[in-house]
């Protein structure tokens, strides 16, 4: 003190006014005797003179009285010179104005230091007040973890507060004003703020510009997390509409409380839309308006009683490239504002990025748009920067008479080139969500087995009767579940962080905290240097842990677990549902959807006389099935994918890790059925949930969802088991029908494309025109019928007795219900169709339709199935195309009667008409339509034919760009990700995505020009440039030997090779083994050692006869060496026939 005011010797000093203008925080402690050591604390300041107040903290060893006069001395007949006031009797809001000193009792204020650990130990009252004085500006939160015995101090200080005496006295202290340059004139007139009744916590809306989520999805789940945000409206996410790449999915596998809502930007640069709020709250879009100068999303945010309109708006600046200009935007906007001043019902507010310069009172274009919101008695709250130029461009715009959004904060930092605004909402924070969830980690798998051997290893009394016995196996197992895993409702609690965030992030931000404080505090530039450099250093760290993380979760997979997590971590799951406003009525409307359509389209079809059941001679049947053993069911239960359905009593996974213990129960279960003829009625339940069939499709029709149906575990076992011995049955005595590829075994879409491909090359290689007419059903799985179905299995295809008695038991009675988040819709009877989802519905179907070829051939016309799908094709002579298109029109027609006999309805809209013609031969068209049925339809240049695109010349060109167009998506996507993948998983990944799309139906491809396959060799390198990290420079041949990659020539050679020694070896399909001939010679040759094919067909033309399978396939058997050709097993001919194209193309001797 210097000798300025002398101590006083009783531990109560006190300080001159003249001292507060010097100190900006008074904390007085013994340093000696009669020696202050002071440090600096909170004051309030102001032009007239300073006023301070100090609470008691940690370090306090001396009582602190202040002197100062707030207010010329009323004398002492205004009030007593000294009153006594106990501190519970008085708040600070409430004290005179002329107060000049407070003592505080020192053995009071010991006691009170070993609780004072923080301010947060005072009473949320006193916070309060201190801080709208701004006399006390503590961290909070953001000072690291809270003591452990923090209710514990609080409860104790409050009570201490509550007892120490207080002491007001009016006038100063006489033993202050002998102090030297003391002006009492210069202090100002003290106005206590209203004291602020306590609310519960507000929802946090913030908003950010930035520019690309691509690479900050971590930095926007740290924004999430340190403002522990609700909401967070994001402008400029530059997300597209990406079918395997979301950042926005990204963001949500770390944010598992939180969900999104976004419009992709609709131009190359700029622009995206996206909120991301927490579950707890009801968000729908309100309006699909769209404005050309600005994107908008218009939401509606309904927590409770509580509705909110939120206007999400991005306005690009003007340029010559989008053609924008300011006076669009106003004319625009300003229409936009009307129809928001017609919803005045709600709380509105308007975020985002505007792009006027606010802050400059100069910008004509900001004023103007100020007086736009002026004039619709609207106010903008964001007065601080907010762009990294300086400038004010991102808003919050409210009514004027409307208390919506309370304090508006734009943090310093910046994440992008735009700071961060946060402001809350006058709602209350929805609180935490009760969930019911199942205790499965306490599980004891040993225990629980136990209870299973236990409970059904005595007999039930009931060996014979099926619904019986799935009764005790659902009920048992249900209660032995329920006890060792029980159902608890518990309050979900959200992680404050992500999994990957780690103590070395939190030193860092602790940091970055530390300088932002300096900064905040000194505003000097260096201080600013510091702190923006230290928060790039933690951005960085950011993003690194985060890709460390999943590397190493990725790195630690296998192949299914991979996809799994590729899928949930990078592809946004759609969960849209029509508007509505119970999830029990939605559910039970789009049950009432799905059967009422099926219904409409029986109806349209019971007009019709029904279908005579065809017969043949057999020299077979299937009466009875075989008893399964013990081992057979073990060996079906681990063939079966592990999905779940509700009607399940134990999750799938459960139950195939205690698969010995429940493969007897299940045994007898599956020999009653097969032994009785009965499929159990409680297992003839479907469970449906819609699935909108493409995300761009409008979610509020209902047409554009389809049923996605799941059964039972049980019943599938029961089902596979049935379906192998019929499978079985039909395969040995020749009954499938021998041109339908679907559901079967060596079968495929490329087989089957491959044999039309062939024929339609011979056609065109003899100059005649090919017309190719796809047809499609419409709902054909739900609207067969079943009297139809029961007479074609017993008098076409010989089933009689026991099985023919399953398979009606397992048809009639059946139910469906659609469940939709939890709420299930009451059980509907179905009276048609084959229940969806099941094993045996695809077989069933195939055999219902069996019949159809035999009718096509008939009329002489070839023909293809796959499902529902059904190809017919005619060679056309140009000289007299008439013959081939009467046989074709009357074929059509024979096909849609016996369709509409057998009770399925053509989809007309989706029948296409296709002419190839040889590009070397100059016909006549066919004419802009073909009859079909009566009906006209159009004739196509080009059509897709399961997955393939046939052209009208059949060059396949629109095919390899459409196939390269899509390689290249998926190399992009993965390049995206690329960060998170270490070589073996992005390899495998690059494999299942990339390769496997140039390896679908490549075979149809053989003999095509080298310019055409050049372009799959270019998708190729850039995957294995991807794989590697090599530059484009880099030469490709090292790179592919490396990768153990054959080239795209030799892989169309491996494919056709691979389909003519299955077909060799009774692998492949009846219709391309006929292509293929040994030749028979008269007399022995030196050849006939060699296992040589006969070139059955001798092409006219290079570009159409060599590429047809007939000519292919003996060509290159013939040039492969003997030992490849007489390889024992298909895994050994694979093996030698790679190494031999690998070496023959790399020249590896």
């Amino acid at each position: 003190m210097q000798g300025r005011e002398p101590f006083t010797p009783v531990g109560v000093f006190y300080l001159p006014v003249c001292w507060f203008q010097r100190l900006k925080f008074a904390r007085a402690q013994p340093c000696g005797h009669y020696a202050t050591r002071f440090t600096f604390a909170a004051v309030k300041h102001s032009r007239r003179g300073t006023t301070s107040l100090h609470l008691p903290g940690k370090d306090i060893y001396f009582d602190l009285t202040i002197h100062m006069d707030v207010e010329p001395n009323p004398g002492p007949s205004a009030v007593p010179t000294t009153t006594s006031i106990r501190s519970s009797e008085f708040s600070f809001t409430d004290l005179h104005l002329n107060t000049a000193t407070r003592h505080y009792s020192r053995d009071k204020i010991l006691s009170l230091r070993p609780f004072a650990y923080s301010p947060k130990c005072l009473s949320s009252e006193v916070m309060d007040l201190l801080q709208n004085l701004k006399i006390l500006k503590y961290r909070g939160k953001r000072a690291g973890s809270y003591p452990q015995n923090s209710s514990t101090c609080r409860n104790i200080t409050n009570h201490l507060l509550s007892t120490i005496p207080t002491i007001i006295t009016y006038g100063r202290d006489k033993s202050a004003t002998k102090s030297r340059n003391i002006s009492i004139g210069n202090l100002i007139h003290l106005r206590p703020p209203p004291e602020r009744s306590l609310h519960c916590p507000k929802v946090k809306l913030g908003i950010w510009n930035a520019r690309s989520i691509k690479n900050k999805t971590a930095r926007l789940c740290e924004i999430i997390f340190t403002n522990n945000l609700d909401l967070l409206a994001v402008v400029e996410s530059w997300s597209t509409k990406d079918a395997f790449y979301s950042p926005v999915a990204d963001v949500l596998a770390s944010l598992k409380h939180f969900s999104a809502l976004e419009i992709p930007r609709q131009h190359k640069k700029g622009g995206g839309v996206l909120l991301l709020y927490r579950k707890s709250f009801e968000v729908s879009l309100i309006s699909n308006a769209s404005f050309e100068s600005y994107e908008h999303l218009d939401l509606s945010i309904n927590y409770g009683k509580s509705n909110t309109r939120l206007l999400i708006v991005y306005r690009p600046p003007p340029s010559k490239d989008n053609g924008f200009t300011s006076s669009m935007f106003f004319d625009e906007f300003s229409k936009h504002l009307e129809l928001l001043a017609l919803d005045a019902n709600r709380p509105l507010a308007i975020v985002g990025d505007f792009n006027y310069h606010m802050d400059d009172s100069f910008d004509q274009a900001a004023k103007r748009f100020a007086d736009i919101i002026d004039s619709v008695n609207f106010r903008q709250h964001v007065n601080s920067p907010t762009h990294r130029n300086g400038h004010t461009l991102d808003l919050i715009i409210t009514r004027a008479t409307e208390n919506l959004v309370q304090d508006v904060n734009v943090h310093p930092e910046f994440y992008s080139d735009h700071r961060v605004i946060t402001c809350s909402l006058n709602h209350p924070k929805p609180p935490r969500s009760d969930v019911t969830v199942t205790q499965r980690s306490i599980l004891d798998r040993e225990k629980f087995s136990c209870d299973i051997i236990d409970s059904f290893s005595h007999g039930s009394g009931c060996r014979d009767d099926v619904n019986a016995l799935v009764s005790i196996y659902n009920n048992t197992l249900l209660e032995i579940y329920d006890k060792h895993a029980p159902l608890k409702m518990m309050t979900v609690k959200h992680r404050r962080f992500a999994k990957w965030y780690n103590d070395q992030l939190r030193h860092e931000k602790r940091e970055k905290r530390r300088l932002e404080r300096r900064y905040r505090k000194s505003g000097l530039t260096v201080d600013m240097e510091n702190f923006h450099e230290q928060s790039q250093k933690y951005n960085n760290l950011l993003e690194k842990t985060k890709t460390d993380y999943y590397r190493i979760k990725i790195q630690n997979s296998d192949q299914n677990q991979l996809f799994r997590l590729i899928n949930n971590m990078f592809k946004l799951k759609s969960s849209a549902l029509p508007s509505h406003q119970s999830s029990q009525q939605l559910a039970e409307d789009f049950n009432d959807f799905f059967i009422n359509k099926i219904s409409d389209i029986r109806a349209g079809l019971n007009n019709t006389e029904a279908a005579s059941v065809e017969d043949r001679e057999l020299s077979c049947c299937f009466t009875d099935f075989e008893i399964p053993s013990h081992a057979y069911i073990v060996e079906v239960l681990g063939s079966l994918t592990p999905k779940t359905c509700d009607l399940d009593p134990i999750p799938t996974s459960v139950l195939k890790q205690h698969v010995l213990e429940l493969a007897p129960i299940i045994a007898r279960i599956v020999c009653a059925s097969l032994a009785s003829g009965e499929f159990p009625s409680s297992l003839k339940t479907s469970i449906v949930r819609p699935k909108l069939k493409k995300p761009d499709l409008d979610s509020e029709i209902y047409q554009n969802y389809r049923p996605l149906a799941n059964i039972s575990f049980i019943s599938k076992v029961i089902e596979k088991s049935v379906a192998i011995q019929t499978y079985s049955y039909l395969n040995n005595n020749a009954l499938f029908p021998s041109l339908q590829s679907a559901y079967r075994l060596h079968h495929s879409t490329e087989t089957a494309l491959l044999r039309v491909t062939n024929d339609i090359l011979k056609a065109l290689d003899s100059r005649n025109d090919v017309i190719l007419i796809l047809l499609d059903l419409s709902a054909a799985f739900d609207t067969l019928d079943h009297d139809i179905l029961l007479s074609r299995l017993h008098l076409y295809f010989g089933f009689k007795g026991t099985a023919l008695n399953w398979f009606t038991s397992y048809l009639r009675g059946r139910t469906q219900r659609v469940n939709i988040a939890g709420s299930s819709s009451s059980p509907r009877n179905l009276h048609y169709g084959v229940p969806q989802g099941s094993i045996l519905g695809p077989l069933l179907f195939t055999l219902y339709i069996a019949p159809l070829q035999d009718v096509i051939a008939t009329f002489n016309l070839q023909c293809m199935f796959y499902a529902d799908d059904t190809q017919l094709y005619i060679a056309v002579k140009p000289s007299t195309p008439e013959l081939a298109i009467e046989s074709l029109s009357t074929c059509i027609k024979a096909v849609f009667d016996w369709n509409t006999c057998n009770k399925l309805q053509t989809n007309r809209g989706k029948t296409e008409v296709l002419r190839l013609t040889s590009r070397f031969v100059k016909n006549p068209s066919l004419g802009p339509q073909f009859m079909v049925a009566g009906v006209p339809v159009n004739i196509t240049s080009k059509t897709r034919n399961l997955g393939v695109i046939m052209d009208a010349n059949f060059t396949l060109s629109s095919h390899i760009n459409d196939l390269c167009k899509k390689a290249f998506f998926f190399i992009n996507s993965i390049g995206r990700i690329r960060k998170y993948l270490p070589p073996d998983p992005l390899k495998r990944l690059v494999n299942a995505l990339v390769i496997s799309h140039l390896d679908y139906c490549n075979s149809l491809l053989y003999g095509l020009p080298s310019y055409e396959l050049s372009k799959l060799q270019r998708v190729q390198n850039t995957a294995a440039r991807l794989i590697v990290g090599a530059r484009r420079s880099d030469h490709m041949t090292p790179i592919l030997r490396d990768l153990h990659w054959l080239p795209i020539p030799a892989r169309l050679e491996f494919k056709i090779l691979l389909l003519t020694y299955k077909c060799l070896h009774n692998q492949g399909p009846s219709y391309l083994r006929e292509l293929l001939k040994f030749p028979n010679p008269s007399r022995i040759l030196r050849s006939s050692m060699q296992s040589l094919l006969l070139k059955s067909y001798r092409p006219n033309t290079l570009y159409y006869g060599e590429r047809t399978f007939a000519f292919a396939a003996p060509k290159l058997w013939n040039s492969i060496p003997e030992h490849i050709k007489s390889a024992s097993s298909l895994p050994t001919f694979k093996t030698a026939l790679k190494t031999y194209l690998f070496r023959r193309h790399f020249r590896d001797e």
